[in-house]
């Protein structure tokens, strides 16, 4: 490949970003809103940012998911 990675070099660097998602949906599902650490009214708000938060980082890796597919490699 002129001026651009190879396949074998773009697959390791997907991959290891596609494993760093990964980590951050765990890191996420680890600090998700628990009612017992907002005061009244205010869990509903935090939930929706939560979930907010985890579709973006869903949706990349979704986006990665689907350039390791046109690779060759399934997830």
């Amino acid at each position: 490949m002129l001026n651009g990675a190879d396949t074998e070099a773009r697959l390791e660097a997907l991959a290891g970003v596609r494993s760093a998602l990964q980590a951050a949906l765990d890191s996420l599902a680890a600090i998700r809103p628990n009612g017992r650490d907002y005061a009244a009214g205010e869990l509903e708000a935090a939930v929706a940012v939560h979930a907010s938060r985890c579709e973006r980082v869903r949706l990349v890796q979704a986006e990665i998911d689907a350039e390791l597919e046109g690779l060759g490699v399934a997830w």
